[in-house]
């Protein structure tokens, strides 16, 4: 006997509510995880220039403010990178669901999968936990039920928490001054984000083409 899941509902429906097109909530997260990541290759630079001139360069006025800019960028596109993920994850959940078939079982809500980005100490394994569901719901049983889940969650979760390690170890050696360690761990984290950005932003353009194109076979878009 199969299991049926508390979810599960009508083809096309969700607790009543129909597919909903998520592409213009995803671009838009994609052209800021694409930002993030050129904003991570200018802090890389910066860096570079700090290694080169033994941190002199600090002392130069428009290098200060170009690094001012860069980390007020950094920190508007973080936030706005924030907003966007938390949208576009709750309505490909529900997407997720509305597509597949009626005794697909999943464990975490639409709602609730958002909950575990702000649960300390969870936060750092339940949220891959979460779009791995969307992703194997989406990709997996919709277009390929022997297609294995692809490793990309994984590179792209892996590049994100090691990243934000290396930046707290970064912040910890040399703070806001000037270090040669300070500064090569820096550009390593800056890179790491860099690629992290990149690969989420692949996540996300691969499980919206997937909805999208199975949203069109239903004739639900």
């Amino acid at each position: 006997m199969s299991t049926t899941s508390p979810y599960a509902s009508p083809a096309g429906t969700v607790s009543g509510a129909r597919y909903i097109s998520n592409t213009l909530v995803a671009r838009l997260l994609m052209a800021t995880l694409v930002t993030n990541g050129a904003l991570d290759g200018l802090a890389t630079l910066m860096q570079l220039l700090q290694l080169a001139t033994d941190g002199s360069i600090l002392q130069n006025t428009g290098f200060l403010l170009v690094s001012g800019f860069q980390a007020m960028g950094a920190l508007l596109v973080l936030f706005a990178n924030m907003i966007l993920w938390l949208v576009w994850q709750y309505i490909a959940a529900r997407n997720a669901r509305a597509l597949a078939a009626e005794d697909t079982y999943m464990e975490y809500g639409a709602g609730s999968g958002l909950l575990w980005w702000f649960v300390p100490f969870a936060n750092l394994v339940k949220p891959l936990h979460v779009v791995q569901e969307i992703w194997t719901t989406t990709v997996v049983q919709l277009r390929n039920p022997e297609l294995p889940s692809s490793g990309m969650l994984t590179a792209w979760w892996g590049l994100w928490v090691v990243s934000g390690i290396t930046s707290n170890i970064a912040l910890r050696v040399s703070g806001f001054d000037y270090s040669a360690v300070g500064a090569v761990i820096w550009m390593v984290a800056s890179l790491l984000g860099l690629a992290a950005a990149l690969a989420a932003a692949l996540v996300v353009k691969r499980i919206d083409d997937v909805q999208v194109q199975v949203a069109t076979e239903k004739a639900l878009v």
